[in-house]
């Protein structure tokens, strides 16, 4: 027995790394971090580089699973769990995928599980490149990054009450942040801070307060994205040349004015929700064609909202001027890998054109409506993609009713109506305020009880 357990240990001595080899991996996973690193975060973003970014971080964190430690063990842990847990985020965005967006919740948790080093961290690691990385490492960024993943998960399956979870995990990144840095200093304009903390937490809470405010009709959130929002703004030099972010920080300005236009009834934040917009244009232009889309689409949800909210006479125009960005959030997405983000930007199209068909008392809008609607339905599915399918199932229901409206013809109203209560028992059953308020109002509207 003894010779036997001898044995094992010669064994297991032999087999263990040295430290020569122990330094090599560790440095090899920093090298691997750091050309990962841009793959992975540079603007405009690529699917062949993300994926190529992706494999380097996991490839970096095998490296160095079960070596002994060292002075930026956690640090880098974090870092490669953070990175690799944001390509797999970048990557269901484009798929609007709910497992990835469960993996990358993962990997995000792993990473909040390793606060990063302090103290003499630095002292171990090889490559002069990744202690920038490394260092610039806070736990305030990865637990708001988390309240991101969520709150798409939430709004992508119309579940408004895990928002809830998202606006306090970001609470408490602004409290980490304010216990690592301090409360906000007052900017000096000689010398404004580079991507100073708080403008990006500010915008998150923006964000969440906002999408709760539509999913509610809270005049409260909306009152509290702004106010928000007015705080990220008026930092904003602190971006200086960060123009990814600084188009963030002006697209969300104009949302929160949006939302609370729609919310309140106020003309004046709709218009400027439109100034805001335009902006944003800026920074988000056709060569990052997701993102480019995305202001064309909310620049027509905004004319949509301001000729609703107008005399009729106004409206026509409007809505020609909404259509055009719901066009052009169209034409922008050709790549085939972008084709969720084309079929959402079809959904805005057709509900501009419904609009028209109302405005302009003519049919051919809406048989006009219901080819980007039909086009959907080869995109979203229930499964797969649930708040974006029953939301289009509410354009569905509008147009049976729209064509209802101006022929009369019965049969489009028992459609309609028979379509309107099914699309409300799948929003009871997901728990879905925003698209339940939506299908009610078109049942009122029907008829239907």
């Amino acid at each position: 027995l003894l010779a036997v357990v001898l044995a094992a240990w010669e064994q297991g001595r032999s087999e263990a790394p040295s430290e020569r080899e122990v330094s090599l991996a560790y440095h090899r996973a920093e090298d691997e971090m750091v050309v990962g690193y841009p793959l992975i975060h540079s603007i405009p973003r690529v699917p062949e580089r993300v994926e190529r970014g992706k494999r380097l971080m996991e490839s970096a964190l095998g490296r160095i699973h079960g070596l002994p430690g060292r002075s930026h063990r956690r640090r880098l842990e974090h870092g490669l769990e953070l990175y690799l847990g944001t390509a797999i985020l970048v990557q269901a965005e484009w798929d609007w995928d709910a497992a990835g967006f469960e993996e990358a919740l993962m990997h995000l948790r792993r990473a909040g599980d390793l606060p990063p080093d302090s103290g003499d961290w630095a002292r171990d690691v090889a490559n002069p490149s990744a202690v920038g990385l490394l260092a610039d490492l806070n736990a305030a960024s990865t637990l708001s990054l988390m309240a991101g993943v969520s709150m798409q998960l939430a709004e992508l399956r119309g579940a408004s009450s895990a928002m809830v979870d998202a606006y306090w995990q970001r609470r408490q990144s602004l409290e980490f942040t304010r216990r690592q840095v301090g409360p906000p200093a007052p900017l000096a304009a000689s010398q404004p801070l580079q991507n100073e903390p708080y403008v990006f937490r500010y915008n998150d809470l923006a964000e969440v307060c906002l999408l709760r405010a539509e999913y509610s009709l809270s005049t409260a959130l909306a009152d509290q994205a702004i106010a928000y929002t007015d705080s990220s703004w008026a930092r904003r030099a602190t971006l200086q040349s960060n123009d990814s972010a600084m188009g963030s920080v002006t697209l969300m300005r104009g949302r929160a004015f949006l939302v609370r236009g729609v919310v309140r009834g106020r003309v004046a934040d709709l218009d400027s929700a439109r100034t805001y917009f335009e902006r944003s244009f800026v920074y988000r232009g056709p060569e990052r064609p997701v993102v480019f889309a995305e202001s064309h689409r909310l620049m027509a949800r905004a004319w949509l909202a301001r000729a609703l909210a107008s005399p009729p006479g106004e409206r026509p125009a409007m809505l020609a001027r909404a259509g055009g960005h719901a066009h052009r959030a169209v034409l922008a997405l050709t790549d085939s890998a972008f084709a969720l983000d084309r079929a959402e930007s079809r959904s805005v199209l057709a509900e501009v054109l419904l609009a028209r068909a109302l405005a302009e008392r003519s049919v051919v809008f809406a048989d006009s409506a219901m080819l980007p609607l039909i086009a959907n339905g080869e995109v979203f599915s229930p499964a797969l993609t649930p708040r974006a399918y029953r939301r289009d199932q509410v354009l569905r229901v509008r147009l049976q009713r729209v064509r209802w409206q101006l022929s009369g013809d019965p049969a489009d109203r028992v459609t309609g109506g028979e379509l309107a209560v099914r699309t409300r028992d799948m929003s009871l059953l997901a728990v879905d305020s925003l698209v339940l308020r939506l299908a009610l109002a078109e049942m009122k509207l029907l008829g239907v009880e």
